[in-house]
């Protein structure tokens, strides 16, 4: 860990592997400039959805989506916030994709997807 920052104490709060794995600090020097806008975050595998939480926490202006093959319990997980949207399931994806690809040029989303940043 490099630094202290915000995104390093939601991510130990909601016990995500973001932080176990030391992406807190990588996405932090990225985004850091974004946290106060209304942006949209799509993130693809939400496992357990721990980091969606962490996500929502800090950009509180912003919409978090979240995509996922598998079904979370949404409400066993207390994933119930406002400006946190899910779509699971193969069936939703295959949609959601073709909605996305369709409104690209529109879209401001900023995806973060662990498979972008190599492990350290």
């Amino acid at each position: 860990m490099k630094k202290n920052n915000e995104l390093n104490e939601l991510f130990i709060k909601y016990e995500t592997n973001k932080f176990q794995h030391g992406y807190a600090d990588i996405y932090f020097s990225y985004i850091e400039k974004l946290k106060n806008e209304n942006i949209n975050l799509l993130e693809i595998g939400i496992a357990d959805g721990k980091s969606l939480l962490a996500w929502s926490d800090y950009f509180k202006n912003g919409k978090i989506i979240g995509i996922d093959k598998n079904h979370i319990d949404l409400n066993e997980k207390g994933i119930n916030k406002s400006n946190i949207i899910i779509h699971q399931g193969l069936k939703e994806i295959v949609s959601l994709s073709k909605v996305l690809l369709k409104n690209m040029k529109s879209l401001t989303s900023l995806l973060m997807m662990e498979a972008i940043f190599p492990r350290m």
